[in-house]
């Protein structure tokens, strides 16, 4: 999914037992706590899936990107801000 563009749809579906990504017959998990944002503007979006991959949108959600691969099921995720 690291070749997701400004314009390509990406559908987060809230499930019981988490949120799945779909696009383009890809389809990922992510859990609840798998998904978190940051504060600052525009906001960033970065999803944790169960098979270890770590995706980020540093706007909004309009483009993603891959920020690590090759992790165990990641089962929550969340941000701080380095000061």
């Amino acid at each position: 999914m690291n070749d997701v563009k400004r314009g390509d749809i990406l559908v987060l579906v809230g499930t019981r037992k988490g949120v799945f990504i779909l696009r383009s017959n890809a389809y990922l998990h992510a859990l609840r706590d798998g998904m978190a944002t940051d504060d600052l503007d525009p906001c960033g979006v970065y999803i944790g899936t169960t098979t270890g991959q770590i995706f980020y949108s540093r706007d909004n959600g309009d483009s993603w990107e891959l920020m690590i691969d090759y992790l165990p099921p990641i089962n929550s995720i969340d941000t701080a801000i380095a000061v």
